[in-house]
C-alpha cells in the first residue's frame, strides 16, 4: 500500500456532488488511480467533511486514514 495518498475531483455527477479519485501522491499512472463511483465518492467527502470539522483530530492523519482504509477495501475488489 502506497505510503500517502491523495484525492482529487474529477468530475461533478448531476446532483452536485463530486466524482473522487484516488491516487498515490507520486503516481500519475491510470492503474494506480482509484476511480469512486457515486455512493464511494459520497461517503467518502462526507467521511472526509466531519473530520474537517473535528479539531481534535489532526487533519492530515485523519485523511490518510480514510484515504488508506478506502485504498485497501476498495483496491481488493479489482
Amino acid at each position: 500500500m502506497p505510503d500517502h495518498l491523495d484525492w482529487f475531483t474529477t468530475d461533478i455527477f448531476p446532483d452536485g456532488t463530486q466524482k473522487v479519485h484516488i491516487r498515490p501522491r507520486d503516481s500519475s499512472s491510470s492503474s494506480e488511480t482509484l476511480q469512486l463511483d457515486h455512493p464511494q465518492s459520497q461517503i467518502l467527502m462526507a467521511t472526509l467533511g466531519r473530520l474537517a470539522q473535528d479539531t481534535t483530530i489532526p487533519w492530515s492523519a485523519a485523511r490518510q486514514a480514510t484515504l488508506q482504509g478506502f485504498w485497501k477495501a476498495l483496491r481488493a475488489s479489482f
